[in-house]
């Protein structure tokens, strides 16, 4: 699979982690109390949830994670348990201090350490973008660093088991608004927004243009393992 993306040359993973992280911070301080509990693309959580989930990749430790994984069940069934729980348990200010501490640099978290700066990168882009779609205020982001994160969520999440390998396998994703091409086979062509949206498995098909567009159709019709 091959790659042609300025974002990835021209600027650190490590940068743009940063910036994503920045960004999530702005964009959750504008968010009023009502939008915290604005439906998002990963039901059932709430706003309010999928930042708790955030939060706790980032920041818990085991010991505050072990509790939240019980009773036994799959990575994704027990993330989405504990995201639920911690979302409902913490108010606003709470997630938003959080999230704000993590943004500052203090990422201690057990499932954090276990993810490697591009794992970071990717999980938290694609769920920012889940955010922008979410929240009224939701804004735009740099197309060069959302580039980035398409190729990211591409190439890695074949080994983190994400499902963004399965959307991309036999097709290519060109970027209309940054210099990005990844992929061999019929070409999707869309915004960064989209793009990123799509191969993290969020059914935004109609959104994006060319002939390989009826094939992911018909992936994300299939419902993902994960978030």
């Amino acid at each position: 699979m091959g790659t042609h993306d300025g974002a990835v040359r021209t600027m650190p993973i490590a940068r743009c982690l940063q910036v994503e992280l920045d960004e999530v911070a702005r964009l959750l301080e504008s968010a009023e109390d009502a939008e915290w509990r604005a439906p998002t693309a990963c039901p059932p959580w709430e706003v309010r949830h999928l930042v708790a989930h955030m939060v706790i990749d980032q920041t818990f430790s085991l010991r505050r994670l072990l509790p939240l994984t019980l009773p036994p069940a799959s990575i994704p069934v027990t993330a989405r348990r504990a995201a639920l729980r911690v979302g409902e348990r913490k108010t606003r200010d709470q997630l938003l201090t959080s999230w704000q501490a993590v943004a500052w640099g203090e990422r201690p978290g057990a499932v954090n350490r276990l993810m490697s700066v591009t794992e970071q990168f990717a999980e938290v882009a694609v769920h920012h973008a889940d955010l922008r779609e979410a929240l009224p205020r939701g804004g735009s982001a740099d197309p060069e660093v959302l580039a980035a994160a398409v190729a990211a969520t591409v190439t890695l999440r074949r080994r983190v088991g994400f499902g963004g390998a399965r959307m991309a396998e036999g097709l290519a994703f060109r970027a209309t608004d940054a210099d990005l091409r990844i992929g061999v086979g019929p070409e999707v062509r869309g915004g960064t927004h989209d793009l990123l949206l799509a191969v993290a498995g969020r059914p935004v098909a109609d959104r994006l243009d060319g002939p390989g567009c009826a094939v992911l159709s018909r992936r994300l019709a299939r419902p993902l393992v994960d978030a």
